[in-house]
This record gives C-alpha cells, sequence and structure tokens, in this order.
C-alpha cells in the first residue's frame, strides 16, 4: 500500500495550463471539471483526476492516451483498460488543498482512503455537530465519545468517521451504508461489524489494515482489506509536488 498525496494550496495555474491540464483526462472527466462553479473545487477534482493517470504511466508504463478509466456504479473508480501486469487497486479523497491517492498492486488486497479537515463547520457547536452524527456511531463509540473531554471529542469523533468513510471505500460500498454497523475502539485499534470481533494488523487471522496519519489539520485513514503489511515496508506515504504532476501530464485526446 502507498498514498500519494499532492497539496494545491500554492497552486494558482494561468488558463492556459489549466486548459492544457483538461486535455490530458477524457472527455467526461473534463466535464465534471467544468461544471464547478468554484475554482478550488474545479483543481481538485482536475487533480484527482489525473492522479490514476500519472501513477498508470510511473509504475507500469502505460501511456497517458492509452489508459481508461471507469467507475462501478457505487462509484468506485478502476482501470479498463489496457491490461496491467499486475493487479491495481486504488482509492480517491480530497479536502481543502488536499488530494490523496491510495493504491495497492496486491492482487488480494483492497483499499480505502479518507480526509476530512479537523474542524467545525462553520456556526455550530461542538454539541451539535456530535448529535448531527450520533446516529452513525454504535453505542459503543458514544459512550466512549461522550466520556471525552470536551476538546478531545471533535478529534476522536473526525477520526471515527475517517476510519468508517476509509473502510467502506476499501469495501466498494456506495452512500447509504448505514456507518453505525461499523464499531471502532482505540487504544489500541480494534474493530467490530454486526457485532463481530475483526482482527486487524498484527492479530492472528487479521483481515484489515489501517493507517493513520495527521496532515496541516486534516485528518488522513486508509484502510486495506485483504493482504497488505508486507507492501508498506515503513514508507507508506509520498508527497508529490503538483508541479511534477502538470509536468508529467500529456493530453489524451
Amino acid at each position: 500500500m502507498r498514498v500519494l498525496a499532492v497539496n494545491i494550496s500554492s497552486w494558482n495555474p494561468s488558463k492556459e495550463v489549466f486548459d492544457r491540464l483538461l486535455s490530458c483526462v477524457d472527455l467526461a472527466s473534463e466535464e465534471r471539471v467544468r461544471k464547478f462553479y468554484f475554482p478550488e473545487d474545479a483543481k481538485r477534482c482536475l487533480i484527482g483526476r489525473l492522479l490514476p493517470r500519472y501513477l498508470l504511466a510511473r509504475e507500469f508504463s502505460v501511456p497517458w492516451r492509452e489508459a481508461s478509466l471507469s467507475a462501478t456504479p457505487e462509484g468506485r473508480p478502476y482501470v479498463s483498460a489496457p491490461p496491467l501486469p499486475s493487479p491495481l487497486d486504488f482509492n480517491i479523497t480530497h479536502d481543502g488543498a488536499h488530494i490523496l491517492l491510495t493504491h495497492t498492486i496486491n492482487p488480494s488486497a483492497r483499499v480505502g482512503i479518507d480526509v476530512t479537515r479537523l474542524t467545525l463547520p462553520r456556526d455550530t457547536s461542538v454539541s451539535k455537530f456530535l448529535s448531527a452524527f450520533s446516529e452513525q456511531l454504535s453505542s459503543a463509540e458514544r459512550t466512549s465519545l461522550f466520556g471525552l473531554p470536551a476538546s478531545q471529542q471533535l478529534h476522536r469523533l473526525l477520526t471515527l468517521w475517517t476510519l468508517k468513510e476509509a473502510y467502506t471505500k476499501a469495501l466498494g460500498l456506495g452512500l447509504g451504508f448505514d456507518f453505525s454497523r461499523v464499531s471502532f475502539a482505540f487504544d489500541p485499534l480494534r474493530l467490530e461489524v454486526d457485532g463481530r470481533h475483526v482482527p486487524l494488523d498484527d492479530e492472528e487471522g487479521a483481515e484489515w489494515h489501517f493507517w493513520r496519519r495527521e496532515l496541516e489539520g486534516y485528518l488522513v485513514a486508509v484502510a486495506v482489506k485483504g493482504a497488505a503489511g508486507d507492501e508498506v515496508d515503513g514508507q507508506w506515504w509520498e508527497d508529490l509536488d503538483v508541479e511534477e504532476l502538470v509536468r508529467r501530464a500529456e493530453p489524451v485526446r
């Protein structure tokens, strides 16, 4: 498992550069990018569409023009062409200035990733925010959460949220999954699904692996279903300069 991380906080491309990059994605992706009203949203979407082609070119020497990307009915992306020498599973998330792609070439593994800003939405309080999400928590999670000091509750809630998002994305599930079915506990990290203990990481018979990281006021969670520990080798995070991505991008149409 690896993560490619792009930070666009200082990236302000000219119209010429932005239009050139639009020619480096498929027509459907270009149309989606152009629908955004706010430039920051359009930039996040575009970088997210460029990253898989960059990855395919770098890791498999697939020309940008020959890469074909599709999505499941639940919206999970995958490589539909060309055939690859090793299976590739990947997942993308973005929030604020951060666009992240996690990937694995382990044929028995599936990956999911989520990033969220560590802050309250505007015009709300911690108590109101917690109440809004309480139905998405298990009873054990609610008990643990409300037992924490108020200063720690937002961090715990958003940690739970990113873990649950990464978990369901690795499963390939769409919107509507009942997050309360998934219950996490901490120190050490433990997982139950529908009341059943799920072995993690170094536990015997481990089915899932999770990685977490704090990133400039954001929380990141990565979930891997299946064998993954042998792929990490202690190096699972890579910062990719957005200008390097821009230089490598090639027209596909």
